[in-house]
Parts: C-alpha cells; structure tokens; sequence
C-alpha cells in the first residue's frame, strides 16, 4: 500500500454504528461479534466492510492505487486486533468498549479472552519430558508424531467432512493435497499431533519448522465434525506448538489465505493477535 498504514487505517468513521446507539459493548473471543445494550450484534465482517468500502471511496484514484489500497485495508480488518481498532474509535465517540488487552499480567489475559484452558494446558505441556507432546487427559488422548499410515486417513476425514478446518489450498483433489503436505518437507521439520477417545478420533494438526528463520508454520488443524466446539482445537494448537518446539521453532505462522472464512474463524477462536500482509501470527500462551 502506499499509503502510510496510520492513514489508511485512521481515522476511521463509524456513524454509520451511531443508529445503535451503543452504551456498552464486547468483542466475544468466540465469535467475534459485537454486543450492545440494546442486544444489537454486529460482526466484525461488517465493520471491517464499512471502513473498507469507506477508504476505497476516500483513496479512489486509479486502478492500480485503489486496488491496492482496498486489499490492505480488507486483509488488516480481518484481524480481530485491527477491528478492536476500529472500535476503539467507536469507544472515542461515547461509547464504552471492553475488549482483551495484551499489555496485562497472564491472568487477566486469560480471563479476559477466555484462555484459562490453554494456559494452564501450555503449563502442563512444559512439564513433559524429551519434548515430547503426547498425553492423556479428561478422556483425551494427544499423540505426538503418529505414523503418517495413520495420519493420512485422519488428514482426508477432517479436510472431506469438516468446515472447521484450516486447508492452505483447496485447488486440487484431497488425496493430492495430502500428499503434498505429508512430502513437501522431511520428518526432521515436520511434526503432526493427533487427538482421539477411546471410542473415536477427533481430529490432527501438523506444524513445520521453517529453518533458519525457525518460525513455525500450522500446515493443518482440522476436526471432524462432531468434535467442534469443544476446545480440541486448542489441545491441538498447543500439542502442536510443543511438538514444532522440540524441532527448535520459536514463533507460531501460517501463509492461508485471509479469504479462507473457516480458517480466519479458527484463528478466531485459537485468539489471533496480528495479521501482517503475508503472515498470520498466532499467540504464544506461555508469555
């Protein structure tokens, strides 16, 4: 973009939400919408709309410069920090927003985005020996580093049946795409975490670790389909973000697609906190 990012971004104008009137209003950390007195929800997608379509009219210039100026501004909004942004604009005008900060001790962190499961699961997991990430826990079993034999059907169940996955590419048929994601980088930076009961799987993650930058990279995170909305995804994030730490990776990435609704709504829930123009950050529970 152009534009300095401050311009682009601020200041942003939000009359359009004055019809609502709003005294009080929360970012959920599950769905992300936006709740106030008068029970009135918004979503994030609508807000990050308006100011898109607002700073494509205010920027409209030529072709090249408008389009490049609506991309950034679209893919910035689609993080829920940039939308507590725009909300703070909103907060400027009257109203009173509560939504999570970053700049607060663990505690408040947690119980301000709702995180007490994970940070508490990231503690344990570091008092696992070798590295290692697998467990057992409330009739869950995590499993560190699974034959790929036994990842591979897990991998088609939850790209085939799941809208609650994260699937980098969905150009080619399921068995290429796995292929590709099982082959594209050896064992020495690949590690795969799965969860299951005794009676049936959940689902999988696979991280790789991108040397030397050692960032880590969540290849994959999918469920099926009757195991969404109980917190697995998280179990898995964070097994899996133990595993790719053993391989000597420091931060959590991905490259998909901020079009990729089922991710961003993934990320969501995983509590996203920073979307740059390639890169997705995902947080670290243990700071």
């Amino acid at each position: 973009c152009r534009h300095q990012c401050r311009r682009c971004l601020f200041p942003i104008k939000l009359d359009w939400l004055e019809k609502y009137r709003v005294r009080s209003c929360e970012i959920d950390s599950n769905d992300g919408l936006v709740v106030d007195d008068n029970m009135t929800r918004v979503t994030l997608e609508e807000i990050g709309a308006h100011v898109y379509r607002m700073q494509f009219e205010e920027f409209a210039g030529s072709d090249e410069d408008t389009r490049t100026t609506g991309n950034h501004v679209r893919e910035s909004l689609h993080s829920p920090q940039q939308a507590r942004v725009a909300m703070r604009h909103l907060g400027a005008r009257g109203a009173y927003c509560i939504f999570p900060e970053y700049d607060v001790d663990s505690q408040q962190f947690a119980a301000a985005v709702g995180m007490h499961k994970a940070t508490t699961l990231t503690t344990f997991l570091d008092t696992l020996p070798n590295g290692s990430a697998s467990y057992r826990a409330d009739g869950v079993d995590i499993t560190d580093s699974p034959p790929d034999a036994n990842l591979r059907p897990l991998l088609k169940r939850t790209a085939d049946q799941s809208a609650d996955n994260l699937r980098l590419d969905r150009l080619f048929p399921t068995d290429f795409w796995i292929t590709e994601l099982l082959e594209r980088h050896s064992t020495t930076h690949r590690r795969a975490v799965t969860a299951r009961t005794n009676s049936a799987e959940l689902g999988c993650a696979i991280v790789t670790v991108h040397p030397p930058s050692d960032t880590i990279e969540l290849s994959y995170l999918g469920l099926v389909p009757h195991a969404r909305g109980k917190g697995y995804a998280q179990q898995l994030y964070c097994a899996a973000r133990r595993a790719a730490i053993g391989l000597g990776g420091q931060r959590m990435t991905t490259t998909a697609d901020v079009a990729n609704q089922s991710a961003m709504k993934l990320y969501r829930r995983l509590d996203l906190i920073e979307l740059s123009r390639y890169s997705l950050w995902l947080c670290d529970f243990s700071e």
